[in-house]
């Protein structure tokens, strides 16, 4: 069912229940007023019938006087009996009998006032006083023209009903219509944005309600989705142009080979080369799993504590031990009294990684192979700082370092894929830090981490 049909139909039910009981309730006073008006005047016209039967014993001059009463308006069928207030007949309007049961005489004289409804005749007993004396009226009549009033009330009711209903639910589906017609244009023009020309926006105009809304998200959504799909075309190209500087000098030193018979040595020198380039491909393979595993690991699990200072100590061990060259110095500074305080919420190996992968850079660009690494305890982040003494970073290129294969012209001579820094600014999002860097070209780069603390309450994304 769409939805057009489906608030069509919410819409007329809610109609039809507040119709419905407008109708019942219309029905059901008017039903209860015409009853209590009958008997209202049944009770006046029995009394004053009464008066004249008490009053005159001859019935033939009772019935002239009855008939030539015009004061009361007259009720169908009525009869009229009068009791003493012993229960003796004194006397009655018609010979036929108007108590609805035997032991009616009795209940009046108990209760005072009685009403009785049976079909379309209705009954009213009650006491009464003349001249005196006490006596015990019975009167009945028959509804005839109320009930036929009744009954078209009920009819023209329901015709209303049925007549409202069928209304309501055209109008229902013109209003239906007309409110999902915006999101009907959007669908529209949603359905022609394809890969191809994501650069389509939806229209915003001056739309400040829930419609608005939707543009706006449908247009934010449209620009992550751009920036990813620019973001993926520039991977794509940068990865197989990184991959393919390796295979194609493999396979350029393999056809050299073949060309012609070598000498031992050639062949071992050749196949030395090729190992290295083997080596680099493989170097390329291990950075772009890491890239992927930190880019799937939305660490989910529960976070453990880690020790920040272990961490960044085993990560400078690891990288001196294959690199005897570079020097790392570090510097802590606000050492806090306990150690559980010197802890971060995280994954050990995903740190380690980040910034053994910082330290290297450092290294690596500046010239004597030195960088400084501080670490600084401020409640309730943990701040850490790898500066190197290189060629630095220029401006333009501050806000591209951090995609994955994005080098500088500054950078191409020396070894590298791109992806380092790609792979450190996902770690840190993970981890709900901040990077930031500082630089200034031919005196060094400075890259500033900010963890929370693992007793930080403050789980949200914190702002530098």
């Amino acid at each position: 069912m769409n939805i057009k049909l489906s608030l069509t139909l919410r819409f007329l039910i809610l109609v039809a229940m507040l119709l419905a009981s407008f109708s019942l309730v219309i029905y059901e006073n008017y039903s209860r007023y015409r009853q209590d008006d009958y008997f209202e005047r049944l009770r006046e016209r029995s009394e004053a019938v009464a008066k004249h039967i008490i009053d005159i014993t001859d019935p033939v001059l009772l019935n002239k006087i009855l008939a030539s009463e015009s004061g009361i308006e007259p009720i169908s069928n009525h009869m009229v009996s009068v009791y003493s207030i012993s229960g003796y007949l004194l006397g009655d309007s018609s010979t036929k009998s108007n108590l609805p049961y035997p032991n009616i005489i009795d209940e009046v004289r108990v209760k005072k006032y009685i009403e009785i409804a049976k079909g379309e005749t209705h009954y009213i007993g009650f006491l009464t006083t003349h001249k005196g004396g006490k006596f015990i009226v019975i009167g009945s009549g028959n509804i005839f023209v109320g009930a036929q009033k009744l009954k078209f009330l009920g009819q023209l009711i329901l015709l209303s009903l049925f007549v409202g209903l069928i209304i309501t639910a055209a109008l229902g589906w013109l209003f239906a219509k007309q409110a999902l017609s915006p999101i009907s244009k959007i669908i529209s023009e949603v359905d022609q944005i394809t890969a191809n020309n994501l650069h389509m926006r939806l229209p915003i105009g001056k739309q400040n309600d829930e419609i608005g809304a939707l543009n706006k998200t449908f247009n934010k959504m449209l620009d992550r989705l751009e920036a990813s799909f620019l973001m993926q075309k520039n991977f794509v190209s940068n990865a197989s142009h990184e991959f393919r500087t390796p295979i194609t000098a493999i396979k350029a030193q393999i056809e050299v080979m073949l060309m012609q018979e070598r000498s031992k040595e050639e062949y071992i020198n050749s196949l030395k080369s090729i190992d290295e380039d083997i080596d680099h491909l493989m170097q390329l393979i291990s950075s772009l799993g890491e890239l992927a595993s930190a880019n799937v690991n939305n660490l989910n699990n529960k976070l453990n504590k880690v020790p920040l200072i272990e961490i960044i100590a085993e990560s400078r061990a690891e990288l001196i031990k294959g690199k005897p060259n570079y020097k790392i110095n570090l510097h802590i500074e606000n050492l806090p009294e306990q150690e559980h305080e010197n802890y971060v919420p995280g994954n050990a190996a995903l740190l380690q990684s980040a910034f053994k992968n910082l330290m290297e850079n450092a290294c690596k660009f500046s010239p004597d192979n030195t960088c400084d690494v501080g670490l600084i305890f401020v409640q309730p982040y943990i701040l850490v700082t790898i500066s190197d003494n290189g060629i630095g970073i220029q401006e333009k290129d501050l806000k591209l370092i951090f995609e994955p294969f994005y080098r500088s012209n500054d950078t191409r001579g020396i070894a590298g894929y791109g992806i380092g820094l790609s792979l450190v600014k996902k770690i840190i999002d993970l981890h709900k830090g901040v990077i930031q860097v500082e630089s200034v070209p031919s005196k060094g780069t400075k890259f500033i981490i900010k963890l929370p603390h693992a007793k930080s309450e403050d789980t949200s994304p914190i702002s530098y």
